[in-house]
């Protein structure tokens, strides 16, 4: 088995294995390559003969997000005209001097000053002087996006790196003098909110003049820009691909119901136990006929603990006492919560353990009773609803939780006429459990339960620059996880190949193994080194790498691995 650092040295006599670079047009703010901006402005393509100064910053998340994982030269800019503008044609125009800056931002966009000179960091560029052209057109007055009405080729590209975090800025000085023709809005994007994507960008704008020195500053708003990005020739490069297994939202399930909408009446479900989960199927709906006295609960209220006579587990933990809600659903360890107003998913997921027959909001202070029995022959509590009123009317609602000492859970159903609150029906071990979404149950014959399950995920950086040590760090190890391993090769298997023979179903290969490397975690992470040699005979090297990790239980193998990286070894 070879070592690391003896898969890179063998790069030397392999030779290097170079990847083509092609150009790429990136569109900021992310998200609005094909959706329209949800707003227009006149600054600064829209000016006709009025001067002004305007700098917008855009956040470097703007490029990573699109796969920009390499300095790039900047070539070109394109801005979009608003699908709706004022006036529904324009016939073009002109201006004959206009001067664009570049600058890798001094500052992050969401501290942006009204100075614009200090807004910029040291390798401040002038990237064009001359005239620039609005196209001709028509805004159609839709939402599908409009014509790119603006397009500037840079007569001095610019260099700028996105991976090191810092944001990209861009400076329009725009002399009035001499323009001709008509022009229209430009398309952007208002909101740290808005929809799909949010603005990570900051405009400063100056209307009293093209000199002015300082100006307004709008966080959170930017023109829809389109940049043109190639590939620095001998830039190093970390490009992920492929994915890790499992990414799973698992451990709990849930149905809402909006008002008048509850099918499961006269229906049942029961919940077999697995150790870590749950299958869950149609039950039988035999009914316990309640013997206990009623509780006494009011509205909005938790009973005292009703001990069970028995341990109950429940995946997470165990007890030997629940606590009923009036509100339809049963906390099996102590807590207070009452769950007004109706069901909740998110407090569902994010509080304690909770299960939720038919969590509304009920008042069994104005009809009906809550009644709790223990059946010692069988090792079986029950919790029952009979006629229980939804808060401010007289819909009534029967239902039915069996709690058995071999930890199966039954819900059952009789009529339940919820016609005013939402309704949340199902179970999670909560605690921040992730959220796997809204279930049909009545249209979902089994459904299983399982721990909550984040995929391994493999990064690099730096990035690997001659002379440089990278770091591999794999995230998400399990917690209890005893060692995992981290991948090198100079073969790429990308599509992946299935493992699913080898006892790890859903998960692939996406490297050669030509080099193991132990890693023992620490918490939830698990970290190897590469040094790089400062050599120039590997400038345009490509490394592959993987991760993987034992965890018990995930899988027949006891295996889970990670995405993968292609590491472009170069000079900057």
């Amino acid at each position: 088995m070879q070592t690391a650092s003896s898969v890179v040295r063998a790069f030397l006599t392999i030779g290097a294995l170079v990847l083509p670079v092609l150009a790429q047009a990136v569109v900021c703010p992310d998200g609005y390559v094909a959706a329209e901006g949800n707003s227009n402005n006149a600054f600064p393509w829209n000016r006709a003969t009025q001067s002004m100064h305007y700098q917008q910053i855009y956040d470097s998340s703007n490029f990573t997000a699109q796969s920009i994982g390499v300095p790039v030269l900047i070539t070109r800019l394109r801005f979009r005209a608003d699908a709706n503008p004022v006036t529904t044609s324009w016939a073009g125009g002109s201006w004959p001097n206009v001067q664009i800056l570049m600058s890798t931002s001094a500052v992050d966009f969401l501290s942006a000053t009204g100075t614009f000179a200090t807004n910029h960091g040291p390798d401040l560029a002038t990237v064009y002087t001359g005239p620039v052209t609005v196209l001709g057109g028509t805004g159609g007055g839709t939402t599908t996006p409009s014509i790119w009405y603006i397009d500037i080729p840079l007569t001095t590209t610019f260099l700028y790196d996105p991976v090191s975090g810092s944001d990209l800025n861009v400076e329009v000085i725009l002399d009035g003098a001499g323009w001709s023709g008509t022009s229209t809005q430009c398309d952007a994007v208002s909101g740290a909110t808005a929809t799909p994507a949010p603005a990570l960008v900051t405009r400063i704008y100056n209307t009293s003049s093209h000199t002015a020195t300082t100006g307004t500053v709008g966080v959170n708003y930017g023109l829809v820009t389109e940049f043109t990005c190639l590939a620095a020739a001998g830039a190093a490069s970390v490009a992920p691909y492929g994915t890790g297994c499992y990414d799973r939202a698992s451990a709990s399930f849930y149905e809402v119901f909006p008002a008048g909408t509850f099918d499961l009446s006269n229906t049942s479900i029961t919940m077999l136990p697995t150790g870590t989960g749950y299958v869950v199927t149609s039950g039988t709906n035999t009914w316990w006929t309640p013997v206990g006295a009623n509780l006494g609960l009011t509205d909005d209220s938790v009973s005292l603990a009703q001990p069970l006579g028995f341990t109950f587990a429940f995946p997470g933990g165990s007890t030997t006492n629940l606590f009923i809600s009036s509100n339809g659903f049963v906390w099996p360890q102590a807590n207070t919560n009452n769950g007004c107003c109706g069901g909740v998913a998110g407090d569902l997921l994010a509080l304690p353990a909770r299960f939720a027959a038919l969590w509304n909001d009920l008042n069994p202070a104005t009809g009906g009773s809550v009644v709790f029995d223990v059946d010692p022959s069988n090792l079986t509590a029950y919790v029952t609803f009979t006629g229980v009123n939804e808060f401010g009317t007289t819909n009534a609602n029967t239902f039915q939780m069996a709690f058995h000492a071999s930890g199966v859970v039954d819900m059952r159903w009789q009529n339940c006429s919820v016609l005013s609150h939402i309704t949340l029906t199902g179970w999670s071990p909560g605690g921040g459990a992730r959220d796997p979404g809204n279930v049909d149950l009545s249209a979902t014959p089994v459904l299983i339960t399982m721990p909550d399950s984040t995929a391994l995920a493999l990064t690099a950086a730096p990035r690997p620059v001659l002379g440089n040590t990278v770091v591999l760090t794999c995230r998400n190890v399990p917690t209890g996880t005893p060692l995992g391993v981290m991948i090198l090769s100079i073969t790429q298997h990308n599509p992946g190949i299935d493992l699913t023979s080898l006892g790890m179903p859903g998960c692939f290969q996406y490297v050669g193994l030509d080099a193991v490397t132990v890693f023992f975690p620490v918490g939830s992470t698990g970290t190897m080194p590469i040094g790089i040699p400062n050599n120039v005979a590997f400038a345009g090297v490509h490394l592959f790498g993987q991760a993987a990790a034992f965890v018990a239980g995930l899988n027949p193998l006891g295996v889970t691995s990670s995405n993968a990286l292609n590491l472009g070894i170069g000079t900057l």
